[in-house]
């Protein structure tokens, strides 16, 4: 921010801020619109926390599809227990588990979707401990 005053660089820090904002909500409404595509009829699909984007794709999935979810619970801040209230509410079948009893709920589970916290420049993703986990037994139980 190379501006002469300080009130012209707060002016430009909100408008960035607003225009990320909209970049950002528009980017959610296509990933549930994309994502839906990968849930089918019948299906189980496992989730970890509370992720506003993967909540936005299993509502809209719901619209068209039959499928069932379990959501680990998300400690220490019960966001499991956020997100299945939402799918409960929404109509979907929802059970929540244990995080420790991941693996054990993974046999049951056709697919796996998750949110991110936060990308990175290298394209990988930051999320809530216990993910990578999950993904190491999600593609080890196949």
């Amino acid at each position: 921010l190379e501006l002469p005053d300080f009130a012209a660089c707060i002016a430009q820090v909100l408008e960035r801020g607003e225009r990320f904002a909209g970049i950002s909500l528009a980017a959610r409404d296509r990933i549930a619109e994309v994502g839906q595509a990968f849930i089918q009829d019948g299906q189980t699909v496992l989730t970890h926390g509370w992720s506003r984007v993967v909540s936005n794709l299993l509502v809209k999935a719901a619209e068209h599809r039959h499928f069932s979810i379990v959501v680990l619970e998300g400690r220490p801040d019960a966001a499991g227990a956020k997100a299945a209230k939402v799918y409960a509410d929404a109509g979907i079948p929802t059970t929540v588990v244990l995080d420790s009893a991941m693996a054990y709920a993974m046999e049951s589970v056709d697919l796996v979707i998750v949110g991110a916290e936060g990308v990175v420049e290298n394209g990988g993703i930051v999320n809530k401990m216990g993910t990578y986990g999950m993904g190491i037994a999600a593609r080890e139980l196949g």
